[in-house]
């Protein structure tokens, strides 16, 4: 994880833990939940006979379903304020989803309607990055709102400033006038 992508670990609310809680800009945060499914599929994988293949990659997807519903039915979003509607399921390896796609080609979209968002390791990744990028844009917008309050600031400085100059200016003319006066004065009325 970057520095511009804040998470905590298994933060309880209530009695379900999530493996992860990743922080958004705007008090926002995604709950992502890991889970290995059982790896026994993997062996008839390997069987030359199609229909034993067929029939473990459906049980394979029939079990990541029964996970995705177990998950969709903790409902970390109404336990967390401020959380994404969705709740990112984590497989800890490429070759898990594509076996569950192959099983059942309509486990993402029947993922999507429970609300769970499916990620390997390569999507995950992304979906961080994803969260860094949103954090630096997140400081840049600061930092820009910073800049023009101070500019705003100086430039109400600068103009007090310029009213006092323009005092100054308005005094050394009257007195500049008053000088002025005061020698004619003098030489017209008290030098004769």
């Amino acid at each position: 994880m970057s520095a511009h992508c804040d998470f905590t670990e298994q933060a309880q609310a209530g009695d379900n833990r999530p493996d992860l809680v990743v922080r958004l800009p705007g008090d926002r945060v995604i709950i992502v939940d890991s889970k290995v499914p059982e790896l026994d599929f993997l062996g008839a994988l390997d069987d030359a006979d199609p229909v034993k293949r067929s029939e473990s990659l459906r049980a394979h997807a029939a079990k990541l379903k029964a996970t995705i519903r177990a998950l969709a039915d903790r409902d970390y979003p109404s336990q967390f304020p401020n959380a994404l509607d969705y709740v990112v399921l984590f497989l800890p390896a490429e070759s898990l989803f594509s076996a569950a796609l192959e099983g059942d080609q309509e486990l993402i979209v029947w993922a999507a309607q429970k609300r769970i968002l499916l990620a390997t390791p390569a999507s995950l990744i992304a979906l961080l990055r994803s969260v860094s990028v949103s954090w630096q844009q997140h400081a840049q917008t600061e930092n820009a709102r910073a800049i023009a309050e101070a500019a705003q600031e100086l430039y109400g400085r600068v103009a007090k400033f310029t009213e006092h100059f323009d005092k100054i200016r308005a005094g050394l003319e009257r007195a500049s006038s008053a000088f002025n006066d005061a020698v004619g004065s003098y030489s017209r009325m008290v030098r004769p």
